[in-house]
């Protein structure tokens, strides 16, 4: 099954724990996909969780929208940065189990962090070029099990200090060779560093998410001046490729989410 050029699709995040998830706001916002972000702690919660992502996805389907990726949070205990053995192990499977969760209810992404070079707390965790080979080595792998299940792999660049610039991430994306293996890019915390849209521009249509920035957390400057979202944006969709911008289901993320796609299709028929 060929991966769909030229698109970009919003999607909005929500938590697997979330009572109430807010599909009516996500679908006044014109957002039709979303993104599950599952627990911390799934090495020993993965059978409730499945249990649970069924029964959102039903949820999800029943209000008119559509689970499209799972997004499975950095675990320092299963780690492809790391030589073969447990950790490095657990974490092969952890991914082929989420790919596998992922197809179960029609979603076609899964969000992972590569490699770690720094954990949470400030430690090291690998050398850089230990995480760089053996991830590298792993999504190699892993990129079949991905193809034959039709679920890519969206890698998150920068986190845990790992692929810190366009040059290392386009090695890197290019060494593991694969549409189902690409990255997912935070504008915000790029734009620390340098221009994000340089990045998009040098990636190309290796990036397959983008995250839109979180008001809560980024505050209103981030998001106004930090970054240039149109531009940005537009630069994903001209990277020919299935593109996924995410954004929080907060109502004031969705909001400027809403505008933001508004502005796009008015520049568009203009």
């Amino acid at each position: 099954m060929p991966i769909a050029s030229n698109q970009m699709t919003w999607v909005a995040r929500i938590a697997t724990n979330v009572d109430a998830p807010p599909f009516a706001a996500i679908s006044r916002a014109g957002i039709t996909n979303v993104e599950l972000i599952l627990p911390s702690n799934l090495h020993s919660t993965f059978d409730i969780t499945s249990a649970r992502i069924a029964e959102l996805s039903i949820q999800i389907r029943n209000a008119g929208l559509f689970p499209s990726v799972l997004s499975l949070p950095y675990d320092d205990a299963i780690d492809l940065g790391r030589a073969a053995g447990k950790s490095h192990d657990a974490a092969i499977e952890r991914i082929i189990q989420v790919m596998d969760l992922a197809a179960s209810i029609g979603a076609n992404t899964i969000s992972i962090t590569p490699a770690a070079v720094i954990a949470s707390d400030g430690s090291s965790v690998n050398r850089y070029e230990d995480a760089f080979g053996h991830s590298t080595k792993s999504l190699s792998t892993l990129r079949f099990e991905a193809a034959m299940r039709c679920v890519r792999i969206a890698c998150r660049i920068g986190a845990a200090g790992f692929l810190l610039s366009p040059i290392d991430t386009r090695l890197w994306l290019d060494t593991v060779n694969s549409p189902w293996v690409g990255g997912r890019i935070d504008p915000v915390a790029i734009a620390s560093t340098g221009r994000p849209v340089d990045w998009l521009q040098s990636l190309g249509h290796r990036i397959v998410m983008i995250d839109y920035a979180d008001m809560a957390n980024d505050g209103e400057s981030a998001r106004s001046t930090s970054v240039d979202w149109p531009s940005l944006m537009r630069a994903c969709r001209s990277n020919n490729n299935a593109c996924q911008a995410s954004v929080s289901s907060s109502i004031d993320d969705l909001d400027a989410a809403a505008a933001l796609m508004q502005d796009e299709l008015q520049r568009a028929s203009s």
